[in-house]
């Protein structure tokens, strides 16, 4: 597949930014006025779900549809991202062993089907083992569950821009929907690792991979919004107006960050900077 320095130069924005705010919460960066800044660095992540929802269309688009198998997209996902993942599942047990953390809240330490729910990628349906065993794994387990979307489900379904926005319009309903029943129906005890995991799992960042796909209908196969059936981008817009004037919070700051992400992409396309591109 044909290189795009665009995303390249995303992904490597994505990268800095996880760099920063993991260094700055050790204490090697920033101090004072400039935390905020630093920390919205997290947002790296977010910023690289729209790069993956973007390339994943593009690798699919680029491909014979007749010769694309489910298994094989399977496999190829597998070994890009699984290698790495369980040599660090299997250097963070030998640093910290099995013992009690963060993480765990109740439970007291690491048992096999955390370890287990972390190999099959399902750490992140149990906020206990989301992030316990490898730090950070949340962001796997969303992708992989976003992988497992694409050929059941997206591929066949998201065929257009128009279809595209409809899937953005309904990822962020489904969304406010599980956060707002989920945030009144605790099922832990610990109310921060809960507010946490309400922020980390699938349906809260579902939104993201759906504007990267709206990116790749815009920028790869030159679709424009004023052709489209405008009853979601009027949806859409109203449900703007009533967050800025009501305080609903339909678009979290994660998924503000992601369509700033999706602005950026396009500009880049006709403005490269050097700062960025280089």
């Amino acid at each position: 597949m044909k290189k795009f320095y665009y995303v390249d130069a995303l992904r490597g924005l994505a990268i800095l930014g996880v760099i920063l705010v993991h260094t700055n919460q050790i204490g090697l960066t920033a101090g004072g006025f400039l935390d905020p800044i630093v920390n919205h660095g997290a947002r790296g992540v977010q910023l690289f779900f729209v790069a993956s929802a973007f390339t994943l269309f593009l690798s699919k688009d680029n491909r014979d549809e007749d010769k694309h198998k489910t298994i094989s997209f399977f496999i190829r996902r597998f070994f890009r991202i699984a290698p790495m993942f369980y040599l660090a599942i299997a250097y963070y047990l030998w640093q910290y062993g099995f013992g009690a953390r963060f993480w765990l809240g109740d439970e007291p330490r690491i048992t096999v089907s955390n370890i287990i729910s972390n190999i099959t990628f399902t750490n992140g349906f149990n906020p206990y083992w989301q992030n316990s065993t490898v730090p950070g794994a949340w962001s796997i387990s969303n992708e992989f569950l976003f992988y497992a979307l694409l050929p059941l489900f997206l591929f066949k379904t998201v065929k257009n821009l128009n279809s595209a926005v409809y899937f953005f319009l309904i990822s962020i309903a489904f969304s406010y929907i599980c956060n707002t029943y989920l945030s009144t129906h605790q099922l832990i005890s610990s109310k921060v690792l809960w507010k946490e995991y309400l922020f980390f799992y699938f349906p809260s960042q579902l939104p993201v991979f759906a504007i990267g796909i709206i990116c790749f209908y815009l920028i790869f196969k030159k679709e424009s919004f004023l052709y489209i059936n405008q009853t979601p981008i009027l949806i859409l817009i109203l449900l703007a107006l009533l967050q800025l004037s009501k305080g609903f919070k339909f678009f979290p700051e994660h998924i503000i960050f992601s369509i700033v992400f999706a602005f950026l992409m396009i500009t880049l396309i006709d403005y490269p900077f050097l700062i960025i591109t280089l």
